[in-house]
């Protein structure tokens, strides 16, 4: 007899598989179909992981039903799903929901039901009466929906009702937010000859209904039209007429499915050719293509310079991967970026090239996913959620700016990394895995010197003019970088958040029609708001992080749960009229370069001013028809911008998030002041970056500004050996988030004392625990955090100890610190 081990979404579940019998009910249940399965005394939606012989209890219990006719997720998905699960520490079904088709979730749901024989001979109050009227009007109504039409008492009372079982409870699921969509068609089944003829003839018979809609189908050019639009552009909207004309088989009427278009790359242009290599790119791309031709897995680490044509590397690459027959996924680490990818790779692969972001509606990127599986493109481009694509026949993976942070998921679980991910399934289909960065990972880095990946170097930035055929003197310096010490400019008189040098370089920029770049790594108008007289400082209620100042809205807002308030002068603690805003984020910067700089053009780019993919490709189309003098931005100005015509980058004040407490703190300033000093001088004109700073003894800051990767690269892997930070070791992070703070702690402590118990026990010696303590953020939307970190060599001997707990965080291989 076969069984089936389903994968339950529950949240008793744990990590683990249930084997369910299968009902003979002529069903043939296969790995990947989405099924109903009883779990403790409810029935709950599942995926079908395996199907073998074994069983893990003497009488399993019997799958309910099938949810769909057809699986949901294929075998090799589900292989993925179970690695994802082991590595990242999360429920199975939570590694699935990865990979299911967008908007395909279950969603717990309270439905609520009047209980006919408990309301018999009950005196009921006025209230009580109109809350049973609402369920009358509206059967199994939501518990949530409920409760929102009464405030106050009504929330007790409805809770008396339920006490008193005159309301039920049940807890059901609702179903995908999003699947299919089918529209009806008609098409004439005549040729156009018949159809006139036979138009004539209805009009005589006085059918003149069925022969203005045979007239209308003639006319039009499209022989496939929405039968709702037909029946209203002709005029004929009596469905019976139409009936009629299909019942005498003159037209066909038929359902469709309709993909809605979710391309929002770039308007169609001619074919971009491909540029001629210098012999940097030639060598590497040798290597690479070596590799696709032998259809291997191998991964290399292209380490290239800022401006040294990585992207031309990518693109030569996916075009002998698709020769072959093969297709590819290009990752970015944020939307902001897709658009100007989307360009170049659309240019060169026009009508083949798929998008999936956050930025799409959850209808276009279910239809873009669909689109994908059918293999109807050879290029999918996204951010990191794009690594699941269900792409055929894959056989490049690219991830540009493989350093960046957000290739890690540490919102929600399972906390993957897009990276490895990415890794697992070019393994998996021995295809080839591409990194690029300027400034690669220290680990990523540390693994290609340990011949984990290879390693292709591209050290010189090409600057060339672009009808140029001279590739062999293509090469040109990086940007100069001049470190200002903020402190002297304060010894001068200078209060301005503009050095003198700062100052007269926008200046120049500005007479000679150059673009200038403000990177401020802060959004809002200032980092705090304090009082003058007792030092008091505004933080969120909900959590242990300082309010910024927005001074175009007149609030102050925490950017972790967004939570506002109308800005006061009133300190809450001293009650002087003192409270003033310190510090600067880029609305205040923007707003400064406006008032010294007259005439300027001057836009600002953070996720507070560009909300959506739309927007983002709006600045970048402004950039590039010269609309934009002064961008002032964040860290997503630093990456993959470029344009020839910027040849001034100002850092505002680099110590920002230097003195944080996170062991990845001074490597992810050096990478963003790199990353943000290689925008300058992309083009024939000589670039330019000015850095202000407090520190510039500081060896992450003074390194940056040299743009040396290789001394930064030595100097931080010593600090890491000492204290067995990766790469030497690997880092799990367990959190605890409840809403009184005692009980976090406790939590805390109690597994910290079990943890330090196993060591002890088991003579761990590879591993190091710090904590309990406060997490970084110690409090975060309402509730207190406490963690524990387990640190060393050793760290997966040790999660062979702890028990998967779903109201516990887990995360492994932590990126940020909060």
């Amino acid at each position: 007899m076969l069984y089936a081990h389903v994968a339950v979404n529950a949240p008793g579940a744990g990590r683990n598989a249930f084997t369910y019998s299968i009902p003979d009910n002529q069903i043939e249940f296969q790995v990947g179909h989405a099924v109903w399965v009883p779990f403790n005394r409810r029935v709950v939606p599942g995926i079908i992981t395996k199907i073998s012989v074994e069983k893990s209890f003497k009488t399993p219990l019997e799958i309910h039903s099938l949810i769909y006719v057809d699986p949901v997720v294929s075998i090799t998905r589900i292989d993925l799903a179970v690695w994802i699960s082991s590595k990242y520490f999360s429920s199975i079904y939570e590694a699935i929901g990865l990979i299911l088709p967008p908007g395909f979730s279950f969603q717990r749901k309270s439905v609520v039901s009047i209980n006919e024989k408990e309301l018999k001979n009950k005196n009921l109050s006025e209230s009580e009466i109109l809350i049973l009227n609402l369920v009358k009007e509206n059967p199994r109504i939501p518990l949530k929906t409920l409760r929102k039409y009464g405030q106050g008492q009504f929330i007790a009372i409805i809770d008396k009702l339920q006490t008193s079982k005159i309301l039920n409870q049940e807890i059901t699921w609702e179903l995908p937010k999003v699947s299919k969509l089918y529209k009806k068609f008609v098409s004439l089944e005549l040729s156009d000859q018949d159809a006139s003829s036979t138009a004539v003839t209805l009009m005589s018979t006085n059918a003149k209904s069925q022969s203005r809609a045979l007239e209308y189908l003639i006319s039009v050019q499209d022989r496939e039209l929405l039968f709702s639009e037909a029946k209203k552009a002709s005029g004929v909207r009596s469905t019976s007429s139409w009936m009629g004309l299909l019942d005498k088989g003159f037209i066909s009427i038929y359902q469709k499915e309709i993909r809605k278009n979710s391309f929002q790359g770039v308007e169609h242009k001619k074919p971009e050719q491909p540029h001629q290599m210098t012999q940097d790119q030639l060598d590497v791309s040798e290597e690479i293509i070596s590799s696709i031709n032998k259809k291997e897995h191998k991964s290399f680490l292209v380490h290239g310079v800022t401006g040294s044509g990585k992207t031309e590397i990518y693109l030569n690459a996916l075009s002998k991967c698709i020769e072959q027959g093969k297709r590819g996924i290009v990752l970015v680490p944020e939307i902001a970026l897709t658009p100007q990818m989307v360009q170049r790779f659309s240019s060169r692969f026009p009508d083949q090239v798929a998008v999936l972001h956050s930025g799409l509606t959850l209808r276009q990127r279910y239809d873009e996913w669909q689109n994908i599986k059918e293999g109807k493109f050879n290029v999918v481009i996204g951010s990191r959620g794009a690594v699941f694509a269900p792409q055929p026949d894959l056989g490049l993976i690219v991830i540009d700016e493989e350093h960046e942070w957000t290739y890690k998921q540490s919102d929600r679980a399972p906390r993957y990394h897009a990276r490895e991910v990415a890794i697992k399934i070019a393994y998996d289909c021995q295809a080839v895995v591409i990194l690029g960065s300027a400034t690669p990972d220290l680990v990523t880095k540390f693994e290609a010197d340990n011949k984990r990946h290879h390693l292709l170097e591209l050290p010189n930035r090409i600057i060339k003019p672009k009808d140029s055929p001279d590739y062999e003197n293509a090469h040109g310096p990086l940007a100069e970088v001049k470190l200002i010490d903020l402190r002297d400019e304060l010894k001068s008189g200078n209060r301005s958040i503009f050095s003198r040098d700062l100052t007269a370089a926008i200046k120049n920029n500005l007479k000679s029609g150059q673009k200038t770049i403000l990177f401020v790594n802060r959004r809002g108008s200032s980092q705090s708001v304090q009082c003058r007289l007792c030092g008091h400082v505004l933080r969120c209620h909900q959590c242990s992080v300082v309010m910024s100042y927005h001074q175009s809205e007149g609030t102050i807002r925490c950017h972790r749960c967004d939570s506002r308030n109308k800005i006061s002068n009133e300190c809450p603690s001293c009650l002087s009229d003192s409270m003033r805003p310190l510090g600067i984020g880029t609305e205040k910067v923007a707003q400064e370069a406006l008032k010294l700089f007259t005439g300027a053009r001057v836009v600002r780019w953070d996720s507070d001013s560009v909300r959506n993919y739309t927007e983002h490709k709006n600045i970048l189309n402004s950039l590039a028809d010269d609309q934009i003098d002064i961008l002032v931005g964040t860290q997503m100005i630093a990456k993959g911008l470029d344009f020839p015509n910027i040849t001034l980058v100002g850092v505002i004040n680099a110590d920002i998030g230097l003195n944080v407490p996170d062991l990845r703190g001074p490597e992810r300033i050096f990478q963003i002041l790199c990353q943000v000093a290689g925008r300058a001088g992309r083009g024939l004109l000589k670039g330019r970056v000015i850095v202000q700073t407090y520190s510039p003894e500081n060896y992450a800051i003074k390194l940056a500004s040299e743009q040396d990767y290789g001394k930064f690269y030595e100097t931080e892997l010593k600090f890491r050996k000492q204290l067995l930070y990766p790469p030497y070791g690997r880092i799990v992070r367990l959190l605890y988030s409840e809403s009184l703070q005692i009980t976090a702690q406790k939590k805390a402590e109690t597994e910290g004392a079990l943890l330090h118990g196993i060591i002890e026990k088991e003579g761990i010696k590879t591993v190091r625990i710090i904590g309990p303590a406060p997490s970084g953020i110690e409090q975060l939307r309402g509730k207190y955090r406490w963690q524990t970190e387990i640190i060393g060599p050793g760290v997966d001997e040790m999660l062979d100890y702890i028990k998967y707990n779903r109201n516990r965080v887990i995360d492994v291989d932590p990126m940020i610190n909060t």
